[in-house]
């Protein structure tokens, strides 16, 4: 922050008469009708000066140059890890959810300077970590006259989180696994809201108890226990006390078989009883004549089929008479069923087959 002094530009315009008041020089621009307006003290200026050079570091030294105010300030948006402060604050209801309104006067939280600041409403604060884990502050107040987003420290060791702060970091973890951190900046620990942050877990699979056999049989690709016996009779294996081995589940889901299916489809019993058909096309290259279609009908008893070709699908029609005769005529038996995927050339041509499933 630049405070600019320029008392120069103050001299141009304001000068002190024999009383201590300010008058402003009439050089015919109307400044002497602005003097009536407003009259200001030179003891007044003084002190307003005074007091804002004294609220802050000053670099530079003249009276009349220029003053730089050096003031340590964070965004509102940001979020302190406080230990002082016994509850959870925020300044936006915009991620406070399932928030209840508060009457005036219900919550009042005592501020350091011993003030009383009131809470308008209290919720649950959803914090989204870089960690990529979801942080929930139950019983968040708002408080829209506070500057800062607080995180309390003291909540947060309520339900289990630990907390470390070291090398100017504060950080918490909720049963050994990372959930944020907090760098230490002008005195305050300002959560981490940008940097990813991702947990790895370092620690080993527990096995099977002490059974040093389990732990061989897992080590050797689940081997049997008898051939554990002999690796370990022929000392080929670190010495350990030989144990019968318990039921290894991963050996039992490896040796499962897929259960038969039990039902059983529906078959002709005779020549004729039923005729699968389906047409194929239109292909890409057409055959001599202009076929570009073909259609099937295959025997369900015998498995033996027949092909014949179409130029246009609304043939299927005629192609089915003309099989259904020449099978019938020669086997002297009558076609009892017909089954398809109800394609739409049968519906071009009002047939209705039996649908396969």
């Amino acid at each position: 922050m630049l405070l600019l002094l320029l008392s120069r530009g103050f001299d141009n315009l304001l000068e002190l008469d024999d009383k201590g008041d300010v008058s402003t020089r009439d050089n015919g621009s109307g400044l002497g009708r602005f003097s009536r307006l407003i009259q200001i003290s030179a003891e007044r200026l003084a002190e307003l000066l005074a007091y804002d050079v004294k609220k802050a570091k000053v670099v530079g030294a003249s009276v009349s140059g220029i003053y730089v105010i050096d003031v340590h300030m964070s965004t509102s948006s940001s979020l302190v890890l406080d230990t002082g402060c016994g509850s959870h604050i925020c300044i936006s209801v915009q991620r406070l959810h399932t928030r209840r309104t508060l009457a005036k006067g219900d919550i009042d939280l005592r501020v350091g300077n011993g003030a009383r600041v009131a809470a308008l409403a209290v919720g649950t604060y959803v914090l989204s970590l870089p960690s990529g884990l979801i942080l929930n502050l139950e019983n968040c107040y708002f408080v829209p006259s506070s500057t800062k987003n607080i995180i309390s420290v003291s909540c947060l060791d309520k339900i289990g989180f630990e907390i470390i702060i070291k090398n100017n970091s504060c950080s918490f973890f909720y049963n050994n696994i990372f959930y944020g951190s907090a760098q230490l900046i002008n005195g305050l620990y300002i959560l981490n809201q940008e940097n990813m942050i991702f947990n790895i877990n370092t620690k080993r699979l527990k096995t099977n108890g002490s059974n040093q056999t389990y732990l061989w049989h897992c080590r050797l690709g689940h081997i049997s226990e008898r051939r554990i016996s002999k690796l370990h009779k022929d000392g080929l294996l670190d010495p350990f006390v030989f144990e019968q081995l318990d039921v290894c589940e991963s050996c039992l889901l490896g040796k499962m078989t897929k259960a038969p299916f039990s039902g059983k489809g529906e078959r002709a019993s005779d020549l004729l009883g039923l005729i699968h058909s389906d047409v194929c096309g239109p292909m890409n290259t057409q055959a001599r004549d202009g076929y570009q279609y073909f259609i099937t009908f295959t025997d369900d008893f015998s498995r033996y089929g027949y092909i014949y070709l179409m130029r246009h699908k609304s043939e299927a029609l005629e192609k089915f008479k003309e099989f259904k005769n020449e099978v019938q005529n020669q086997h002297g038996k009558s076609m009892k069923a017909l089954r398809s995927d109800r394609g739409i050339q049968w519906e071009i041509v009002g047939v209705s087959p039996k649908t396969s499933h």
